[in-house]
């Protein structure tokens, strides 16, 4: 039993050292006068990226459905992450510019990567130029929209639409007697 509170008392201790130590650092990062609202926008901005990554992955494996139901969550986190922003009142130069790379990331590198490994059988140089024109069309919108005074009217079509339509058209683009299975589902007869 002696054993027990020790025990107690020095985890007990040791935790209340660690909340402190955790509590030090959150002011001195600044984030102690909004709380946690401060980090969540930019926590919601990171799963736009880490989706983004998840669809590279998974059209690296060759799970073309994975990738766009990746792409297609990233849309959802997206629009969680700016309007937890606004709402809070924590939105920052620096979140927007973290979410332009991630929007960049999700929307137009992930999409053409998916193409690209959708369509093995199109030429290399083919498969590369549609990459790089999806990524360069999104870099220049996001920069352009970094860059010009906003605006109350939405001018262009931003990449947040234009990157998952694409990703949908490919997944829905199937070459005839390559499909086998319930629809979406990719595999090859050969």
């Amino acid at each position: 039993m002696l054993r027990d509170r020790t025990a107690r008392r020095r985890w007990g201790g040791r935790l209340a050292r660690t909340v402190r130590r955790i509590q030090e650092v959150l002011i001195a990062l600044e984030y102690a006068d909004h709380g946690w609202r401060r980090l969540v926008p930019n926590l919601a901005t990171a799963l736009t990226l880490m989706l983004g990554l998840g669809a590279i992955e998974a059209a690296r494996f060759g799970d073309f459905d994975l990738g766009i139901r990746f792409v297609l969550l990233a849309i959802l986190s997206d629009g969680v992450d700016g309007l937890l922003a606004r709402r809070w009142g924590c939105d920052s130069r620096f979140g927007g510019h973290l979410d332009s790379l991630a929007d960049l990331v999700a929307f137009g590198v992930a999409p053409g990567i998916l193409f690209a490994a959708a369509h093995p059988e199109a030429p290399g140089p083919v498969r590369v130029v549609v990459m790089a024109m999806l990524a360069i069309a999104g870099a220049w919108r996001l920069a352009r929209f970094q860059t010009e005074p906003s605006r109350r009217d939405f001018v262009g079509l931003p990449i947040t639409v234009g990157g998952p339509l694409f990703g949908l058209a490919v997944a829905g683009f199937q070459p005839a007697g390559e499909c086998t299975g319930s629809p979406g589902r990719w595999s090859s007869r050969r």
